[in-house]
């Protein structure tokens, strides 16, 4: 699925124009959409793309080699099932907010647990719910 982009204003110098808006990436497919300078109302130079984190924990980058947008998460939380014994621990939530399978060993119900890097975000994410700010830079 495409992004949805939207410009809410442009300002011009000499040799670069820039657009501010908002973003959203709908259903998130593995390895980001496609983006193209034209989205952002740069015209068709080389272009940068800034994404500013989300209040939902999520983020995400622009892949300038692939010009893609990728979308990631942070850490891991557990859900409501408590450890029973030692093999065995509390679920964690995936993206949708449902327990998965993965257990961590004595870990308690409900708690949050940090996790090295951030991840991309899995594959047929709902993210229409999250709006990410951008701000993109082109040259003519």
């Amino acid at each position: 699925m495409a992004a949805t982009i939207t410009v809410a204003r442009t300002t011009t110098r000499p040799g670069e124009v820039r657009s501010y808006g908002t973003l959203n990436l709908g259903i998130y497919a593995t390895g980001g959409p496609a983006v193209v300078p034209n989205n952002f109302k740069l015209g068709d130079g080389a272009f940068d793309l800034r994404l500013f984190p989300t209040t939902t924990g999520h983020h995400a980058g622009y892949d300038k080699t692939n010009k893609k947008i990728l979308a990631y998460t942070q850490g891991m939380t557990m859900g409501a099932t408590a450890a029973q014994a030692l093999a065995n621990g509390a679920l964690p939530l995936n993206d949708a907010g449902a327990e998965g399978t993965a257990r961590l060993a004595t870990s308690a119900a409900d708690a949050v647990h940090k996790f090295g890097p951030l991840l991309e975000v899995t594959n047929t994410t709902d993210l229409s719910a999250v709006t990410f700010a951008f701000e993109a830079v082109g040259q003519y």
